[in-house]
């Protein structure tokens, strides 16, 4: 019987080789690194729920300001989402708005319906996150929070807007 003759093939499966290691390795480098970009988001996003001086958002009636409770449950809201893997750029459909200031900071976050149960948040400010995770039928409780109504709160008028006849 004879001996397979390992030396024909030490090339192509090295080969093989590295190229299935980088395959396995490339995914695992990218979910760590949104991992870690997820875990500074929600970081961010609970000190300027917690600490911020000010948070505003303007709506069809005027300036509102939002209140500390709803400010709390915001962040209860947005850490019990999950992630959502999006390919590309899709169109909002709706959008919320809100005005940070936080440790003489200025920040924008961003919430965008973006597919039938997707949501697209963007927090733009000394550091910027764009990420997307599922509605689960949030997008509504977004909106009532920053509604003068409020979500657990009622929200203060700063300023009316005025119509133009």
């Amino acid at each position: 019987m004879r001996k397979f003759d390992w030396s024909r093939f030490g090339i192509a499966s090295g080969a093989v080789f590295v190229l299935f290691f980088v395959i396995l390795i490339i995914p695992l480098i990218m979910a760590l690194k949104q991992s870690n970009d997820l875990r500074e988001f929600k970081v961010d996003l609970f000190v300027l729920c917690n600490e911020s001086t000010i948070c505003t958002t303007e709506d069809d009636d005027g300036r509102i300001r939002i209140s500390p409770e709803n400010l709390y449950s915001l962040y209860a809201l947005m850490s019990s989402t999950y992630g959502y893997f999006t390919v590309g750029n899709p169109a909002e459909t709706q959008s919320l708005d809100m005005e940070f200031d936080c440790h003489d900071e200025k920040w924008d976050l961003s919430i965008q319906k973006v597919g039938p149960n997707k949501l697209r948040v963007i927090l733009d400010g000394p550091r910027s996150y764009l990420i997307y995770i599922k509605d689960q039928d949030k997008f509504e409780s977004f909106q009532k929070m920053v509604s003068l109504k409020g979500y657990r709160a009622p929200n203060k008028e700063m300023s009316k807007r005025r119509s133009v006849s």
